[in-house]
C-alpha cells in the first residue's frame, strides 16, 4: 500500500509539488485527470485560448454530479432505457472517484 508521505502530487503547470487539498484543483481534459496548484489554474484560465482547460471535477459542481449521476442511473434503470444512457450517467462518479483515489486523499488537509 501507498502511503501519503511516499505520494506527491505534482501541479501539471508548474511542476511543483501540491502540498495541501485547499490548494489543488482537479480538472478533467481530454479523458485525463490532470492536478494544478489553485493559482496556476486561474492563471490558466485567464490567458488566451483557455477554453482548452477542462472542466473542475474537485469542485461543487464535480460533487454534485457525482451525487447525482446514481439517482439518474436508478431512474434510467427503472424505465428501462437502454444501457448506454447507463453507462453515461455513471460518467460523473468514475471521474470523481479517479481524482480522489489518485490525488486528494494523499494530501494534508485543508
Amino acid at each position: 500500500m501507498d502511503n501519503a508521505e511516499d505520494h506527491v502530487v505534482l501541479c501539471r503547470k508548474c511542476f511543483k509539488p501540491i502540498d495541501r487539498k485547499s490548494d489543488l484543483v482537479v480538472t478533467f481534459q481530454m479523458f485525463r485527470v490532470l492536478p494544478y496548484h489553485h493559482q496556476c489554474y486561474e492563471n490558466m484560465l485567464q490567458t488566451p485560448g483557455a477554453g482548452s482547460m477542462g472542466s473542475r471535477i474537485d469542485g461543487l459542481f464535480g460533487t454534485l454530479g457525482a451525487m447525482t449521476g446514481p439517482v439518474i442511473a436508478l431512474f434510467l434503470i427503472a424505465r428501462g432505457l437502454p444501457v448506454w444512457l447507463l453507462v453515461i450517467a455513471c460518467i460523473p462518479i468514475v471521474y470523481r472517484a479517479i481524482a480522489w483515489f489518485r490525488y486528494e486523499k494523499y494530501l494534508g488537509p485543508s
